[in-house]
């Protein structure tokens, strides 16, 4: 599994660590260990994912909370539903 790291460039690219594969285009393999950069748009989470929370402006108070994808909602909104590790917040997408 890879990890992202972080995003730039107004979260149009994203700094990957690998191992992943990227078929659609170069660099190809990375290696485990190694970094590299990739369209935001070829990285897809899966479900049971973990994330932090971070760069929120209507929900800021959600910022630095751990969680972890539970549903993509590819179709109408590409938005993932996120549950918290604290049980008192409520999930979100």
């Amino acid at each position: 599994l890879f990890q992202a790291l972080r995003y730039e460039d107004d979260g149009d690219k994203c700094i990957v660590n690998g191992p992943i594969n990227i078929r659609v285009s170069s660099p190809g393999n990375v290696p485990q260990g190694k970094t590299t950069t990739i369209a935001t748009n070829m990285v897809y989470p899966i479900v049971g994912t973990p994330v932090i929370c971070h760069g929120l402006i209507k929900a800021n108070h959600l910022n630095g909370k751990m969680g972890d994808i539970r549903f993509y909602d590819k179709e109408k909104t590409g938005r993932y539903e996120i549950h918290f590790e604290d049980e008192g917040l409520k999930p979100c997408f």
